[in-house]
């Protein structure tokens, strides 16, 4: 296990303060916490820039926002520990459930949650957790790690102003905390009330429930309600029937107004057929009628002439009559 910031200055080691940490239960600090720097070496005053990483194997179980206690923060465990990396600038990119190596980057230091300035907290316990302990089983990890990495301690030097552009930017971030504070304190109460508003309806509801004179009624009241549902099952299952009897009807309309669509085309059909027969009968009939006439006016002409009316007249005569007769009847 290594630790978990690469430059190491601890400002506030395991079981201090035991005064400040009483009110939350606890018998004094629960961790190690780190200063801020940044990768050169220099101290960092300002988010998002000094690099946090996981002191060991594990899985990132937790990726979550505590605004009251360990801000945005990562929780890293395995079979056998686990840790909890609190005040970070902004909650890791790296997902709950997410496999991590000792020493892979998890994000930066910050000041969120109850904190006065940029640093990191550092929570590490053993598995099974042993949350009686007075430090909510978190235990000094003093001796159980080794150092990332064998940076120098020595500090830059800052001008005046350079100070004091560092303390407003401190200043800065504790309004901000203490405004946020404040908002999740509002919450708090609000929620607060809603439940008071919610177990005082309860508490009203169960008291007219008790003075209910004839609880006989009440049961006679739900069995009525159930009867009620019942038939309404039944009429829905009744109407249910209806609507497919009545689609089924509708299908076999459809299907008959087909058929006969079908055999009235089909008779369109034959009558145009018969219509064309009867104007090719008609159009031959012309025709012949015509042939007929011809035939006729030339036998007369025939006739006309005396020596061919002598020689032909007793053949001339019958034909004649045969095309007189079939004329006149045409």
């Amino acid at each position: 296990m290594k630790s978990p910031v690469k430059k190491e200055y601890i400002t506030q080691g395991f079981g201090e303060n035991p005064a400040s940490y009483s009110k939350y239960g606890l018998k004094g600090h629960n961790g190690l916490d780190f200063r801020a720097f940044l990768p050169n070496g220099d101290r960092c005053y300002s988010g998002g820039q000094s690099e946090v990483f996981s002191p060991h194997d594990g899985t990132i179980k937790e990726n979550a926002l505590d605004a009251n206690g360990y801000g945005n923060y990562v929780k890293i465990e395995n079979d056998n520990e686990g840790s909890v990396l609190g005040h970070f600038s902004s909650l890791s990119e790296l997902k709950a459930g997410t496999q991590v190596k000792e020493g892979q980057f998890i994000g930066y230091q910050g000041t969120t949650g109850n904190s006065t300035g940029i640093h990191l907290h550092w929570g590490f316990y053993k598995k099974p957790r042993n949350r009686q302990n007075g430090y909510d089983g978190f235990i000094d990890q003093k001796g159980l790690y080794q150092p990332f990495s064998t940076l120098p301690m020595q500090e830059k030097t800052y001008t005046e102003a350079e100070m004091s552009a560092m303390r407003l930017e401190r200043d800065s971030n504790w309004n901000k905390y203490q405004s946020e504070k404040a908002d999740h304190e509002a919450t708090k109460s609000q929620l607060e009330e809603v439940k008071k508003e919610l177990k005082q309806f309860i508490e009203t509801l169960a008291s007219k429930l008790t003075t209910i004179a004839d609880k006989s009624e009440v049961i006679g009241a739900v069995e009525r309600i159930l009867t009620v549902e019942d038939q309404l099952d039944k009429a829905n299952k009744a109407y249910s029937e209806l609507e497919t009897q009545k689609n089924a009807l509708e299908a076999d309309k459809n299907k008959e107004i087909s058929r006969l669509q079908a055999e009235i085309e089909e008779i369109k059909k034959q009558s145009e057929e018969q219509r064309k027969q009867i104007e090719a009968l008609l159009s031959d009939n012309f025709r012949l009628s015509d042939d007929v006439k011809r035939l006729g006016e030339r036998v007369e002409e025939l006739l006309t002439i005396p020596q061919q009316k002598a020689d032909f007249e007793p053949f001339y005569s019958v034909v004649i009559n045969f095309i007189r007769n079939l004329w006149q009847k045409k």
